[in-house]
Order: C-alpha cells, then structure tokens, then sequence
C-alpha cells in the first residue's frame, strides 16, 4: 500500500483529479469512485486475512485516499513540501497495524 504513496501524491491524469474532484457532489463520478475503490479494497483485502479483512482493506485505502485528497486538493502545506518518504515513514504503523501481524 505505501509503494503506492509515490504515485498518489506525485502528479494524477486530469480525469483522475476531476473524479476526486466530483466525486461528493456528482452520483456518476459518486458511483465510479465506489466502483474504483472497491477494486483496490479487493485486492488489499486479498492479501489480509481474518474475519475483518475488507473492513481493514477499507480503513487502508481510505487512509491513503486521505492522504490524497489533502495533497492533491486541498494542497494542504503540512502535507506538500514533505518527502514522500518521510510521509511513508509515518504511515507505515498505522497500515501495519490494520494489516494485521500476519502481513508485518
């Protein structure tokens, strides 16, 4: 999930940010965030397990999906001038912990 941190926070395609964009106030755009969304929170549940594992794949992606939104839209500062790595590093326990032990 973190390799994916470099690519969510450098530059998105155009339709990209305009789904992010529309995605709260259009049902279209609303129902092909979903769609997308569910597609990754299927692949990061595929690699968990438990009982709770698309409940965890949700909260992951929807941390990252955060972490988007603030650097990609808000252009928050706290978030822009800090290296990928460094917003990696601070991500990483709390992913690990949703993970869950068996994927640490």
């Amino acid at each position: 999930m973190l390799g994916t941190l470099g690519v969510k926070l450098g530059e998105l395609p155009q339709s990209s940010l305009a789904m992010l964009r529309s995605m709260l106030t259009h049902p279209e755009a609303a129902a092909s965030a979903r769609r997308l969304l569910g597609e990754q929170i299927d692949r990061v549940a595929g690699s968990l397990s438990g009982d709770d594992a698309r409940l965890r794949a949700a909260l992951m992606t929807l941390l990252m999906l955060g972490v988007t939104v603030g650097h990609q839209l808000l252009e928050l500062d706290e978030l822009r001038d800090v290296p990928q790595e460094e917003l990696a590093r601070l991500l990483r326990p709390g992913l690990r912990a949703l993970a869950g032990p068996e994927t640490s």
